[in-house]
């Protein structure tokens, strides 16, 4: 007989709880016949069904006194110790059902879920493939399989399984809730919406899917409901950790940080082990300015569980804090080191036949791979490239890993030969289209930013694999071959010896702004209406770093009239009262005097922000990370920028953009240089104002808008590696 009922069910992430202080073993006196073994087996099921987990698992064990044999008691403990958390002696006992009767399918999908849980992927798929050999209609089993196939990335054979599995049970609400998460990573934000609310058509009581249908409709926006989802999961389930880390997410895609700190914490609070938010928690400090709690956070996430996108936030975070080259080298192989375990064996090009395709082609296929070709300031580097492309010689592809489109994007569009959108291919599936495409060389363009494509990169699906723009820093990943940059932010010497990629550096910046179409005039100097100076940083708040806000109150307090105006790039930061109060506390410490400093919140459109450069005389450069589209951004907008070139290329953009522009006169070696600067400028008016009127004329002749210039010399490059690949 098939031990049916509860002990049946699929083996949930949440397990049951077991209840304390409920008495003794019920005993019964065992004679071995089958008439008090099959009153045995209910009661089992019962105290199961009732949270009563030791006293179900001794009456199994009665039953295995008397009937070593029996199947169904050992089934049952598996399925016991797999709730306890006793995985291994689960897998045991389950295996040992399997020997008594290996024609039972509910045994091998019991055993499949135990394996899902360890994250024992492959045998559990196995296991799961057995059942359905044995039983082919078997719901369960399909979903088991699709929860393993989703872990793995393969997500067309995952959604196959779920839509088997509802197939076979229209009512099975976690195979309606694994479709919705398949159909989610899959960018179908629409069909995972309707997935997960046809799980709760099944389960109105189903606290995850509240939670999964409440992280979809923030996908598209629709935040009031999706607040209100996740409040639900809440009311089913008050320690919901994963439902306040959502709610965490939603409200920071709202802008509202304060509310989303709450949650992050209290997330933290019901499940200390939460390794996603640890992350989170950083991700707010680190907007908030707050570098070293960000750090911290990471670095917590990382012992708890690894995972590339914490990686990711640790590294880019390293970098407004450090000038240490060598200090952040560990962090970089660690995250190499980890991507290498998750793709052990990437794809083998064939030389031969890779020289025989490419006998047959006279253009190079040219890939670049990225989420930033949008509103964004990666698109304001790219597109001058993308424009200026020669199509007779290279064949420019893109594959574009967002899943909304702008003017933006609609405008690049038309400069590349093919267009992929990829948002919804898992890496294995972009991998693999990368490699079918005939790709000869393929540049990511995002680094450790955003939900950047590293991993694909790590299959290296073509020949020649590069890193441009996106990252100012080494990517750390030892599969990707080359790293376009240039002199002056990595000059030779220690940047080469700690950068995984060969440093390919163009004879110019490797830098070409485009700016923005809707850019509004330049507008006279502040000074002439104020009567005082005004300093500006329109940087993202990390960037001020105590070293440098120090530095600014010297300066201030050497020109006594002076005034500062610090915007950030994060809207509505400011708009609330404990994170403004924060700022202004680290400025008052750093010796700031807080009656000459203005805070101003991020623009609502790029026009809006460009027109806030007619409110100051004079940029300031951050340190040690500088800015780069906002140094660009200012000159355009007549404002001079003085900078401090530091050690790393993210401290040396500033060196790069005004080089490039020809302004040298701008760029300090060290803080005093710095001072003097921005002290000079500040006391020659006349030299501002010229500046003020010639700045945007000077841009558009210099190196810094010479897009086609740096195209050239950017396919100089290609052609150079493809034919050292050729005869090497």
């Amino acid at each position: 007989m098939a031990l049916g009922g509860i002990l049946a069910v699929p083996i949930v992430r949440t397990p049951l709880l077991t209840k304390e202080g409920l008495g003794v073993v019920v005993g019964f006196p065992l004679s071995g016949s089958q008439k008090i073994l099959n009153k045995l087996l209910p009661l089992a099921i019962q105290h199961y069904q009732a949270g009563q987990l030791n006293v179900a698992e001794s009456i199994c064990r009665q039953i295995l006194q008397a009937a070593p044999d029996d199947g169904d008691a050992w089934h049952g403990l598996g399925i016991i110790a797999a709730h306890q958390g006793h995985y291994d002696s689960a897998a045991t006992y389950l295996e040992q059902a399997i020997t008594l009767h290996p024609n039972l399918a509910i045994y091998y999908n019991s055993l499949g879920n135990v394996y899902w849980y360890q994250g024992q992927l492959s045998q559990a798929a196995t296991v799961y493939r057995q059942a359905l050999a044995l039983q082919p209609n078997y719901a369960e089993a399909y979903n088991g399989l699709g929860n393993v196939l989703s872990d793995q990335g393969q997500l067309a054979e995952a959604e196959h399984c779920y839509r088997q599995a509802v197939s076979v049970n229209p009512s099975y609400a976690q195979a309606y809730n694994g479709l919705g998460n398949v159909l989610k990573a899959q960018t179908r934000w629409r069909e995972a919406i309707t997935s997960y609310r046809q799980a709760l058509t099944g389960w109105p009581a189903y606290a995850e899917a509240w939670n999964n249908l409440g992280s979809v409709l923030g996908e598209v926006e629709e935040w009031e409901e999706a607040l209100n989802c996740c409040t639900r999961a809440l009311v089913l389930q008050p320690n919901y950790a994963k439902a306040h880390n959502n709610l965490g997410n939603l409200w920071r895609k709202q802008f509202r940080f304060t509310e989303a700190l709450a949650h992050y914490q209290q997330a933290l609070t019901l499940s200390p082990q939460f390794a996603e938010a640890y992350s989170n928690l950083g991700n707010i400090w680190r907007d908030m300015g707050l570098v070293e709690s960000a750090i911290t956070c990471y670095r917590q996430a990382l012992q708890l569980k690894p995972l590339v996108p914490i990686f990711s936030h640790l590294l880019f975070a390293l970098l407004y804090n450090t000038e240490d080259l060598e200090e952040r080298q560990p962090e970089y192989r660690a995250f190499d080191k980890f991507c290498q375990t998750l793709v052990p064996a990437p794809y083998q090009h064939d030389q031969h036949a890779w020289l025989t395709r490419r006998r047959g082609q006279s253009r190079l296929n040219i890939a670049y791979l990225t989420a930033d070709l949008r509103r964004h300031s990666v698109a304001y580097f790219m597109e001058s490239i993308l424009a200026h492309h020669d199509h007779e010689q290279f064949q420019i592809w893109v594959y574009y890993d967002y899943a909304k489109e702008d003017e933006v994007t609609q405008r690049l569009r038309g400069y590349v030969d093919q267009w992929v959108n990829c948002k919804h291919l898992s890496h294995a599936a972009l991998s693999e289209r990368i490699h079918e495409d005939g790709i000869d060389i393929l540049v990511e363009v995002m680094g450790h930013t955003g939900e950047h494509r590293l991993l694909v990169l790590a299959q290296q699906p073509a020949p020649i694999q590069m890193s441009y723009l996106g990252y100012s820093d080494t990517t750390g990943l030892s599969r990707i071959q080359y790293r376009l940059t240039d002199g002056y932010v990595e000059p030779l010497g220690a940047a080469d010896e700690y950068s995984a990629e060969q440093l390919v550096r163009l004879p110019r910046s490797y830098f070409a702004y485009c700016p923005p179409a809707s850019s509004p005039p330049v507008s006279p100097p502040p000074m002439l209406s104020k009567g005082y100076i005004t300093f500006g940083s329109f940087n993202y708040l990390p960037k001020l770093s105590p070293r440098l806000l120090t530095v600014w109150a010297r300066l201030l307090e050497a020109l006594p009239t002076a005034h500062l105006l610090i915007k950030t790039n994060t809207r509505q930061l400011l708009s609330e009262a404990m994170i403004r109060e924060q700022v202004l506390t680290r400025l008052q410490s750093s010796g700031l005097d807080l009656s000459r400093v203005t805070l101003a919140d991020c623009a609502e459109t790029t026009t809006e922000h460009l027109r806030w450069y007619g409110e100051i005389d004079i940029a300031l450069d951050t340190y040690p990370y500088h800015g780069a589209t906002t140094t660009c951004e200012a000159l355009w907008m007549g404002v001079p920028v003085v900078t401090w070139a530091g050690r790393t290329h993210a401290g040396r953009m500033g060196l790069s953009i005004l080089a490039a522009a020809g302004l040298p006169e701008l760029i300090g070696s060290n803080e005093e240089d710095y001072l003097k600067i921005a002290w000079w400028l500040a006391r020659n008016g006349g030299y501002l104002q010229e500046l003020r009127q010639t700045l945007r004329e000077r841009l558009t002749q210099s190196l810094l808008m010479d897009g086609l210039g740096l195209t050239r010399e950017i396919e100089q490059v290609y052609r150079r590696v493809i034919t050292a690949l050729e005869t090497g």
